[in-house]
């Protein structure tokens, strides 16, 4: 595998505007494929976010989406694991530890979920996988993803809901840090509601939202030269400033069997894999790690930039294979 697949995530710092993409997305391009789906408005403020989630494969594309019924506890799980997969996957995959969930496709993430304290059941073993989820879960669930991304959540400070006293103290945390992270602003001037039952068009645009806050997915629109090794690639795009994280994923082997995966793993391992980062010509001092997703073992590359750039920067990605230079990815990043 060359790293001609090579993307370039930036993780931004302003929350998406609700209902709209007048402003720059990062979860998602702005032309992306509609998914299709017969039941949902095109000119509904949660469609591109349900077009987002088809997109990178959080929710599956099929005939209807049925945008207004409430999302159940299962599902909830499949998106969640999903999209943390796509950001962050350092965890595996686990049995699930409640006695009501014996399908595999949903126990898995719900395995998944639940041993990085995402979810903690509703007692006695059971995670009721079939019941809705109010929005004052909904706000533990996604505030505990954003950590088992690796972020750290705001400190807490009211932000204002004169309806959030009837929840755990615990809850109107998670719903005070929620509204600072910019994922909701409630549903009035100072209502949260949080017994309200959270729907699939609703959860999907909390889930695009979020992907915003903790590493963005947009590969980068490049073009490259492949008459010639290295591979050469170049593009640009626009990002918001400060801070700035940069990650750089790499699919490294491709296989369908778990069996592949491994021995890839072990010969994939060596010090000559690896992506050197370069900003403006200077080095930039990046982190390496390893995950599997999709039939695929990613390898990641991550740095920090300060928090005050601005402007136009380069970004270089010199990617080695086995010690041997295979790609070089130039990138013009507008920091706004």
């Amino acid at each position: 595998m060359t790293g001609a697949a090579l993307a370039l995530l930036v993780m931004l710092s302003t929350a998406p505007a609700l209902g709209t993409v007048s402003e720059p997305r990062a979860s998602c391009p702005p032309d992306l494929p509609r998914a299709g789906y017969s039941d949902v408005w095109p000119l509904s403020p949660h469609a591109f976010d349900v077009d987002c989630l088809a997109w990178r494969s959080i929710i599956d594309v099929e005939a209807t989406f049925e945008p207004r019924e409430p999302l159940a506890r299962w599902e909830m799980a499949v998106w969640l694991d999903r999209a943390l997969r796509w950001v962050q996957d350092r965890y595996g995959s686990v049995p699930s530890p409640f006695t009501d969930t014996n399908w595999p496709a949903a126990a898995e993430s719900i395995g998944a979920i639940s041993q990085v304290d995402i979810t903690r059941g509703v007692g006695a073993d059971r995670f009721d996988p079939y019941g809705a989820v109010p929005r004052w879960q909904m706000a533990l669930f996604l505030t505990r993803t954003f950590e088992a991304a690796g972020n750290v959540l705001p400190i807490a400070v009211d932000q204002g809901f004169t309806d959030i006293g009837g929840v755990t103290a615990e809850a109107r945390t998670a719903i005070d840090q929620l509204a600072m992270l910019g994922v909701t602003r409630g549903t009035g001037p100072a209502t949260f509601s949080p017994d309200q039952t959270v729907t699939r068009e609703q959860m999907a645009s909390f889930v695009a939202r979020l992907l915003e806050k903790i590493w963005v997915i947009q590969p980068v629109a490049t073009t490259c030269d492949t008459s010639s090794p290295p591979i050469r690639c170049s593009g640009t795009m626009i990002a918001v400033s400060p801070p700035i994280a940069i990650r750089i994923r790499v699919p490294m082997f491709m296989a369908a069997h778990v069996g592949d995966l491994d021995a890839a793993a072990e010969r994939f391992g060596d010090p000559g894999t690896r992506t050197e980062l370069f900003v403006d010509g200077a080095p930039l001092s990046v982190q390496s790690s390893e995950s599997r997703h999709s039939g695929a073992i990613y390898r990641y590359w991550e740095g920090t930039l300060d928090a005050g750039v601005t402007g136009a920067r380069t970004v270089e990605a010199h990617t080695y294979l086995g010690g041997v230079l295979t790609t070089i990815r130039e990138v013009v990043i507008d920091f706004r």
